[in-house]
């Protein structure tokens, strides 16, 4: 039985295709002849690795509405984000809003006086990346380095 074969030569661009796709045997051993050293395989996944992590933080309390605010913060953390990942960001989902009804005490560990009941948002974010491999020590390694910037960058205190 035959079997098709399919070749791509480099620098053949212009050569029709169906001299590629070829049952004929002959065919098949002048193109592997002359293409023998020149074909470089390189697997690459067409579904690579999604990794994702959440972050928590407390919105500034401002005098801004709260939907302005929230919508102000979302595009400043995507911003940030889109920044950070060199093009492996995949999404951004705002996961949970947090207000409590009684003020939150504050605790001796943290360096601010937030008494009031502020709100706090979790997102969650996505890595994947069809451009380059992406392993989970990149992302960890991104999630830090978020997690570092986010405070000075866009005026948040992480949770």
């Amino acid at each position: 039985m035959d079997t098709l074969c399919c070749i791509l030569i480099p620098g053949l661009e212009t050569l029709h295709t169906s001299v590629l796709w070829s049952l004929n045997k002959e065919t098949q051993s002048r193109i592997k002849a002359a293409c023998v050293g020149s074909v470089d395989y390189s697997p690459l996944s067409t579904f690579p690795q999604v990794y994702s992590f959440h972050v928590s933080f407390w919105l500034p309390n401002d005098e801004q509405t709260y939907k302005d605010r929230s919508h102000q913060i979302f595009t400043q953390l995507v911003e940030v984000l889109w920044n950070i990942c060199d093009g492996a960001l995949y999404s951004v989902r705002l996961t949970d809003v947090y207000t409590p009804t009684a003020p939150v005490p504050p605790l001796a560990t943290l360096e601010h006086d937030h008494s009031d009941t502020r709100t706090s948002h979790c997102y969650e974010i996505k890595l994947k990346s069809y451009d380059f491999s992406l392993s989970q020590s990149d992302a960890n390694t991104v999630e830090n380095i978020v997690r570092k910037s986010l405070p000075g960058l866009i005026n948040v205190v992480i949770r």
